[in-house]
């Protein structure tokens, strides 16, 4: 782990994951506990003697470049100190009845979903890679002749599909005029759509149990079934955490990439954590946001019992160069911290789109932004990928 260092993010996690708190209120104990967590998933006391060693020695290190001191303090303020620890903290989540799934599960996801995405050319893929009760894989085959006039060099250095990946919700209903958009702008390329149960408000959906790895790899075997060796990949929300996977896993898959309200970057810090189980709500939009999203069983499951930073992470090195990557970030986000994430985008000389405004995924009720994402994924998909300089 000591290549943390390097993007001071050890710094970054003890000063962002403690709700607030300022570190006169800390001690050495939260730290450790802190980073117990952070870097190994565990407590404290779980840790082998050279793990334990490790942490001492960031500690050290912090502390002698910020001059800080975490010794034992007891009084009051660091009494009332805690880390945010998502896999290890209580899960909160909130009952609801049948009949709330019946409407998310039986009548939007498996009646109107499956109808809509037929009238727009999709169907389901069917075999033993695709297949699965975790995950529903849609594919268009697109228009035939979508290459018809191109050279063989175009053919091999642009995207030949479009993959996307929705948010949390009810899956693929908020985003049909997104897919119908997409289709029209990139004359008929392939599309490949991933659904994901378990952040869709179904009943009795779990994690995908094959992990990161393991999901990226049955993606990307899905890709190969229906031809599709260099997609754009465009992800939302969380769709962005499995597009992190699978730039990490299988990038050569990955021609370009559109990630939309990005909440897999910057996730060194306590934000996004923040936003998602410790916010409390403070409009009638939140109280909504809470109960029928954040504090559902199966999405509360994965947020507490199933998400580590360091899985889900994207760092700017995996992401594809040549300005073939753009990240579209809203102004008024109240789960992504923008500002930062546009900064580090800006650092790392990567594109990037503000939407003025707007919050999390306020572009899906804004056909005119909506036309601008939908240039965005091709003029991405067009660029060439040959030749350029990877950006440091």
């Amino acid at each position: 782990m000591s290549e943390l260092w390097d993007d001071d993010c050890c710094h970054t996690l003890l000063r962002g994951w403690n709700r607030g708190a300022s570190w006169e209120d800390c001690d050495k104990s939260h730290a450790e506990s802190w980073l117990s967590w952070a870097l190994f998933g565990a407590e404290w006391e779980e840790l082998s003697s050279y793990q334990r060693k490790e942490i001492g020695g960031y500690l050290d290190t912090l502390c002698e470049e910020t001059g800080l001191s975490l010794e034992k303090v007891c009084s009051a303020k660091t009494k009332k100190v805690a880390p945010m620890r998502l896999s290890l903290d209580n899960m909160v989540w909130l009952h609801r009845p049948l009949a709330a799934y019946f409407v998310t599960d039986f009548l939007l996801g498996q009646c109107i979903a499956p109808l809509a995405m037929w009238h727009l050319g999709y169907r389901r893929l069917k075999n033993k890679v695709a297949d699965s009760s975790d995950v529903r894989h849609w594919y268009h085959p697109g228009n035939p002749d979508v290459h018809a006039g191109k050279s063989k060099e175009e053919i091999r250095e642009t995207a030949d599909g479009v993959f996307m990946l929705h948010g949390v919700g009810v899956g693929y209903l908020p985003y049909l005029d997104l897919l119908k958009k997409v289709n029209t702008a990139t004359n008929g390329l392939p599309t490949l759509v991933i659904e994901i149960p378990y952040i869709a408000l179904r009943a009795w959906a779990r994690p995908d149990a094959r992990g990161p790895d393991g999901s990226a790899e049955a993606i990307a075997r899905s890709m190969r079934s229906v031809g599709m060796e260099r997609a754009t990949i465009v992800g939302h929300s969380f769709g962005t955490i499995i597009a992190s996977w699978i730039l990490r896993h299988s990038p050569e898959h990955i021609h370009s990439a559109v990630l939309i309200d990005p909440v897999c970057l910057q996730l060194a810090r306590a934000d996004v954590a923040f936003a998602a189980i410790h916010r409390k709500p403070v409009s009638a939009a939140d109280v909504l946001l809470e109960y029928f999203v954040f504090r559902e069983l199966s999405l509360a499951a994965t947020l507490a019992r199933n998400f580590f930073w360091f899985r889900n992470i994207l760092w700017a090195e995996d992401l594809p160069h040549n300005r073939r990557s753009v990240g579209i970030l809203s102004s008024n986000d109240a789960i992504v911290p923008s500002a930062s994430v546009r900064n580090y985008l800006i650092d790392k000389s990567i594109d990037h789109v503000w939407l003025e405004g707007l919050g999390h995924a306020g572009f899906l009720k804004r056909p005119a932004v909506l036309d601008g994402i939908v240039e965005q994924i091709r003029m991405r998909g067009q660029m060439r990928s040959g030749g350029g300089k990877k950006s440091d």
